[in-house]
């Protein structure tokens, strides 16, 4: 442990980064743990988160580049099926390319905006580069036409999350926790 109280808060911080598990939370809890340690050298668990996201970096940067790669040969396949740019779209937004994605996103919507997945995936793009009004109208949208379908609830407990929306982000997870078998 450590008795530094701002050793202890950075901790905290890169903890917080850790339990995203997405490549930006990550980032962020390395960043965060390698600030603790700073302060205190001693404080061995800052060391310990550290090294956890860096290594769950290098899984994460794998399989999503792996899944980028997958996606792409899809899409050239079939470049106007809505399942290929979706499945291109999510691949370039968990690899953090929002510019290359944003594009594809607008094509995916356009040829399809009645297939779930598309607006979906598209407004948790959207939540992602801080257009958070678009991301709203587009997942209240979603919801209005299958209210009942647990993918769109997970994904406007995505976009609440993303958004600083936790308590309503975690009303939706129960909702679905109560729901789903």
């Amino acid at each position: 442990g450590t008795t530094n109280p701002l050793a202890f808060e950075a901790f905290l911080q890169g903890r917080a980064g850790f339990e995203q598990f997405d490549e930006v939370g990550l980032r962020e809890g390395a960043k965060h743990y390698a600030r603790a340690r700073s302060i205190d050298p001693q404080y061995a668990a800052a060391y310990a988160g550290e090294a956890r996201c860096r290594m769950n970096l290098a899984i994460v940067r794998k399989q999503r580049l792996e899944a980028l790669d997958i996606a792409r040969r899809g899409y050239a396949l079939a470049p106007d099926a809505p399942a290929t740019l979706a499945a291109l779209c999510s691949s370039l937004s968990d690899c953090l390319r929002v510019d290359e994605a944003r594009p594809y996103y607008d094509k995916a919507f356009k040829i399809a905006p009645n297939q779930l997945d598309i607006p979906v995936v598209y407004a948790l793009h959207m939540a992602r580069i801080a257009e958070l009004d678009l991301a709203r109208r587009l997942m209240a949208s979603v919801t209005a036409r299958d209210p009942l379908n647990h993918r769109v609830w997970l994904g406007d407990a995505l976009l609440n999350y993303w958004s600083g929306h936790f308590d309503a982000a975690l009303e939706i997870a129960e909702k679905i926790e109560q729901k789903m078998p």
